[in-house]
This record gives structure tokens, sequence and C-alpha cells, in this order.
């Protein structure tokens, strides 16, 4: 009974003051495998928190439930479809630094999707904010995911691979690869040079 009043509340809109109580309980309940029917349900609430909310702690349960739900692959499209992707590039502007990587996590995994998802995510100014991050931010965790998903991007269509060479992503990282100790790191360049190489067009690659 009560998760039948709770999910009837979520139909509606709700105020402010309730969404740090909604974005907890979304985030609770995630974590508990929700159906395809309780997860469309969370989705449009989430949505509307993630464009209109400004607290650090309410953004953070939001983009942590994202995550856990993004967990079966089955959700990753109906997320998308929410379109919440343009105020999560937004995110990657934030000052808090835990907010700055769930955001990231959920762009990667949209990038590891359809070509569809990547062409919206580079059209809605992307690469400029990874190429920023790869340079403020050395910490392993954003070098290992940024390269992951450079990596995917370069794994598609020919004009995604030229658009990484054009913006000079690869003198930011051969800037750093000496340093690096995390053999995932390294597979993770490995991949990204690969697919940059593999290509139908008579793109050579310039790499010292």
């Amino acid at each position: 009974m009560a998760n039948d009043t709770f999910f009837k509340r979520l139909k509606h809109n709700f105020p402010h003051y309730f969404r740090r109580i909604v974005s907890w309980a979304l985030c609770a309940l995630s974590k508990s495998k929700p159906s395809r029917e309780i997860v469309e349900i969370m989705l449009p609430r989430m949505a509307d928190i993630l464009r209109s909310v400004d607290d650090d702690d309410v953004l953070g349960y939001v983009c942590h439930t994202l995550l856990v739900l993004t967990t079966n692959d089955e959700n990753i499209r109906m997320i998308f479809n929410k379109n919440i992707h343009p105020h999560l590039i937004q995110l990657l502007n934030h000052t808090e630094e835990k907010l700055v990587f769930q955001a990231l996590q959920l762009l990667g995994q949209f990038i590891s999707e359809e070509s569809d998802m990547v062409d919206a995510l580079i059209d809605a100014g992307l690469m400029i904010h990874l190429k920023r991050l790869l340079e403020h931010y050395p910490s392993l965790k954003f070098r290992k995911e940024l390269c992951w998903i450079l990596s995917n991007i370069a794994a598609g269509p020919d004009e995604h691979k030229q658009l990484i060479l054009d913006m000079e992503f690869l003198p930011i990282i051969s800037s750093f690869i000496d340093s690096v100790m995390e053999f995932e790191v390294l597979i993770y360049i490995g991949d990204l040079l690969d697919n940059l190489n593999d290509t139908g067009s008579a793109t050579l690659i310039l790499y010292e």
C-alpha cells in the first residue's frame, strides 16, 4: 500500500522541498532492480529534478540512481530518450568533483550504445568538455573513464575519428602516457589508437 501511494505521487509534479526526500527514495528503490513499468514512472521525475534543481545532494542522488539503472542495458535507451544528456553535459562544469564524475560515467553509458546517441552527445557539445576534463583532471579515475569514452567514440564512423584528431586529444594523452601506471588506462589508450587507425579513409595518424 505504501508503495502504491508513493508511485501515484510520482506521477504528479511535486514541490521543491519534497525533492530531496523523493530523490533519496528513488536512489534506494533503484537498488532493488525495479521493473520496466516502475522505471518508466521514475524517469520523468528524475529528469525534472535534473533540469530544475541546484542542490548538490539531490543531484548526487539522481545521478547515482541513473547509474544504477544503467546497469540494466534495457534502461539505457529509456533514460536517453528523456533528453537529459544536455543537463548531464552541463554538470561536467560543476565545482563538485563527485558530481562531475557521476555525470561523466552516465554519458559514457550512452557513448557505449548506438551511434545516434553518440551523435546527439557530440552535437550537444560533449567533446570540448571531454578535452577540458582530460587537461584539468589528472586523477586516475578520470583518465580511465575519459580514455574509455574516447575509445568508444573512435570506434564509430570516420567523422568521429577525425573529430578526435582535429581537436588534438592525442597530444594531451601523449603528455601523460609515460606516467600512467594503471594497466587498464593503457589498454583504453591502445584501444583508442587502434580504433582511430581502423578507418575506411586514407587518414594518417601522426603520433609522437
